[in-house]
């Protein structure tokens, strides 16, 4: 199999990253690559030197500035990395130098927050965190760690030779001596804890930190609170290549990422493209959407402004009709005053002649009261969504999102230029059946996909056509997958039946950190239950009913929240939704949506009215509760941990 820096020097010449220089990406991880390397080589060297193996201490990390991998320490194992850079190509760059050294690398989020952080930092005890805005206080802190260790390590020692000294003195003046020499020759590559009573004192060397394998760390359970990571390696990550590859008959895989590199969903783009040939483009979703928000909103305010003039100029029109008007009442008076004047002579004079005397023309000209008014619905400049990008052709590339990414695009009138791409992989969350009778309606090729971090990204995926053929299901499984649907007593289930997921794949991770394969020993049986509930039909394609862990039992009745979801969806009168099941003492639980309306006016009851009909009672929610934003990570995925939170705040009010 090859390995990540023999697929750059395939590479070497081409013009594969668009909008950034490729050689330049090419001689920045071959540089990392050496340095990781130089590191080792010295290890090797230092502890043939010294003849041990001893490993420094968990707390001991460095850092690193833009561009550079740095350590002042020798370590005897493999550098464990923390990668959590924000800048794409520098992240890139490092992810293939390390892999490519057989350095353990753990991809971490730049945008954790202190409390994330410490736990990842407690969980992986890195050697390494690659990522500038980390530097400074994180080098800081580490060093604090350390020298508060060694003041400690060095009190317990002074006490431990000062009780030896007491009880042989000649003994306790050797050890004084060997002390201060170690003092002078040692380092952090030791690390001791000292148990001391009144009775005893015993040294005791610290147990070495796991022997981590060489291999690739992807963070996952984000929606349970609790961040872990799934244990790759390239060989997985490859297979996931080679499945998706061969399923959609496409190499070279051009890839347009708008997803984060430290979810796999974002680093398989990477992966693909490098591999197979492709190009990529590489461009955050907050650029791509910032800037259209803008212009957008620049030209509803423009045709506002001319709506606003023709307006403007329909009642300057009005104003001339009224003063015609005016005129026209005005001949009509004297016209009728006139026509007095003239009776009046009749009856005091009937002997003089009729005067016949001057009536002004009744038919004043007046003018044209159809002023040609503009059209008061003003059209509105071509709104077709901006192109990036514009001189790579969409409908070679490959396009990854979220469901909540495809509703803010389509928001937005990018409907036409995804409609252009070669395909629209859509995964990360369930998406509404709405969402995707929109996307169907404007043409646009989505390829609904299951899958997930431990899977390194799709195992499943509905192709294009289908989709737009009418087809709502996850697809069909990929080459190198097995899927099955299993009983609670681990049965086969037979098509139309709902059961258990259940994953065999030759991407399938090895297991959690620090316990990897847990989840793909040597097997042929599929052994990794997946978290989801779903049926293939007659033809294979595979349909997800929701997750087994947050399936509501009610009264004895189950309820799967993304049913009920789907139903709040399609009344169109939120722009968000969540079913939870919340603990009751008659019920068991009771389920209770949790939403974002898409008006001020759109109330429980009115939520309420709108799926009477369209659900059982048991499964319509008791608690409705309306929030301003539901907590989402980036990939689309709900944080439950924050919801429960909003939710016990709410109902406890």
């Amino acid at each position: 199999m090859e390995q990540p820096l023999t697929y750059l020097q395939q590479r070497a010449g081409e013009d594969w990253l668009i909008g950034y220089d490729s050689h330049q990406f090419h001689c920045l991880t071959q540089q990392l690559f050496e340095q990781l390397v130089e590191m080792r080589r010295r290890e090797d060297t230092e502890t043939r030197g010294r003849g041990d193996t001893e490993t420094r201490g968990h707390g001991d990390t460095e850092t690193r500035g833009h561009g550079e991998l740095t350590s002042h320490l020798v370590l005897s194992l493999p550098l464990k990395i923390l990668l959590a850079e924000e800048n794409p190509w520098e992240f890139l760059a490092a992810f293939l130098a390390a892999v490519s050294a057989n350095c353990p690398v753990f991809l971490g989020n730049p945008h954790w927050v202190e409390r994330e952080w410490q736990q990842v930092l407690d969980l992986v005890q890195p050697d390494l965190i690659f990522g500038g805005n980390l530097a400074g206080g994180r080098r800081q802190k580490a060093g604090g760690r350390r020298q508060k260790a060694g003041g400690r390590r060095q009190k317990a020692e002074g006490r431990r030779q000062e009780a030896e000294g007491r009880r042989q003195e000649a003994g306790g003046r050797r050890q004084k001596a060997e002390g201060r020499r170690q003092k002078a020759e040692g380092s952090f590559d030791e690390k001791i804890f000292t148990i001391i009573n009144e009775n005893q004192s015993l040294c005791l060397p610290a147990s070495p930190r796991p022997r981590v394998p060489a291999s690739i760390f992807i963070p996952t359970g984000g929606s349970s609170g609790k961040i872990c990571f799934a244990a790759h390696s390239w060989q997985t990550l490859m297979a996931s290549v080679a499945g998706f590859h061969q399923y959609f008959d496409q190499k070279p895989i051009n890839s347009f990422c708008v997803l984060p590199l430290y979810h796999v969903s974002g680093l398989m783009q990477f992966l693909r493209s490098l591999s197979t040939g492709g190009r990529i483009v590489i461009m955050p979703f907050k650029a791509l959407t910032g800037g259209r928000r803008q212009e957008a909103g620049g030209r509803r305010q423009e045709a506002g402004g001319r709506r606003q003039e023709a307006g403007g100029r329909r009642q300057k029109a009005g104003g001339r009709r009224q003063e015609a008007e005016g005129r026209r009442q005005e001949a009509e008076g004297r016209r009728q005053e006139a026509e007095g004047r003239r009776q009046e002579a009749e009856v005091n004079s009937p002997s003089i002649p009729n005067t016949q005397y001057p009536i002004p023309n009744t038919q004043y000209p007046i003018p044209n009261t159809q002023y040609p008014i503009p059209n008061s619905q003003f059209p509105i400049p071509n709104s077709q969504f901006p192109i990036p990008y514009s001189d790579i052709d969409p409908k070679e590339f490959f396009l990854s999102l979220v469901p909540t990414q495809l509703a803010r695009l389509m928001s937005l009138d990018a409907s036409a230029w995804l409609s252009r791409f070669r395909t629209v992989l859509l995964g990360g969350a369930p998406p509404w059946n709405s969402l995707l009778e929109q996307a169907r309606r404007c043409k646009i090729p989505l390829a609904p996909t299951y899958g997930m971090t431990e899977t390194a990204s799709g195992i499943v995926t509905l192709k294009p056509d289908a989709f737009l053929g009418g087809n709502n299901s996850s697809g069909q499984v990929l080459p190198h997958a097995q899927v099955t649907i299993r009983s609670t007593t681990g049965e086969t289930l037979k098509a139309n039946q709902t059961g258990m997921i259940t994953i065999q794949a030759d991407s399938l991770a090895l297991g959690y950190y620090p316990q990897p394969e847990t989840l793909n020993p040597p097997s042929t049986t599929p052994n990794f239950p997946a978290d989801d509930l779903g049926f293939f039909d007659e033809q294979g394609y595979l349909h997800i009913m929701g997750r087994r862990s947050k399936k509501i039992i009610t009264g004895g009745e189950n309820v799967f929240p993304a049913e009920v979801e789907a139903v709040i969806q399609a009344t169109e009168l939120v722009r968000d939704i969540c079913v939870l099941g919340i603990p009751d003492d008659d019920w068991g639980q009771v389920v209770t949506a949790i939403y974002v309306p898409h008006a001020s006016t759109v109330s429980p009851q009115l939520l309420a009215a709108a799926i009477e009909d369209k659900l059982s009672n048991y499964k319509r929610p008791k608690h409705w509760i309306s929030v301003a934003k539901l907590p989402r990570n980036a990939q689309g995925k709900v944080n439950y941990e924050q919801l429960q939170a909003m939710v016990n705040g709410c109902l406890t009010i």
